[in-house]
């Protein structure tokens, strides 16, 4: 999806810009027009959630236990019990690694070491072509 991001946008605006690219999206891998579908579009979807991929996490663990446990009588997919055991050991482990990178994106890195960084940096790429010569 084409997704236009300036300056400009306010934190809401760009909110909504992401949520009409990620529905566009979706909507590549759902069909819409179904019900059961374009519900669970919506719920991933829903405007008030705080962290997405959390969320869309979740929504994975319920269609799981929605679809997947189900037997086909019953309206779900019939996965045998270690099928289902594999998903869910699937999703925990996507969970984990996404707490990972939750830890490490809201990690401070401190200002002196970002001015050392940079200041090591620059002079690194100044005094490359001398080292070059």
């Amino acid at each position: 999806p084409d997704l236009q991001i300036t300056l400009e946008m306010t934190d809401a605006e760009l909110n909504a810009a992401k949520g009409v690219a990620l529905r566009q999206e979706l909507n590549t891998i759902w069909d819409s027009s179904v019900c059961q579908e374009k519900q669970f579009i919506d719920q991933l979807l829903q405007p008030n959630v705080a962290s997405r991929p959390l969320h869309v996490l979740h929504e994975l663990s319920d269609i799981t236990a929605q679809s997947f446990s189900r037997p086909t009588a019953e309206g779900g997919v019939g996965l045998h019990a270690i099928h289902v055991a594999e998903i869910y050991r699937s999703l925990t482990r996507l969970q984990d690694v996404l707490g990972a990178c939750e830890r490490i994106y809201r990690t401070p890195i401190y200002t002196g070491y970002t001015n050392f960084c940079r200041r090591c940096v620059w002079l690194w790429c100044n005094l490359l072509p001398f080292a070059m010569f």
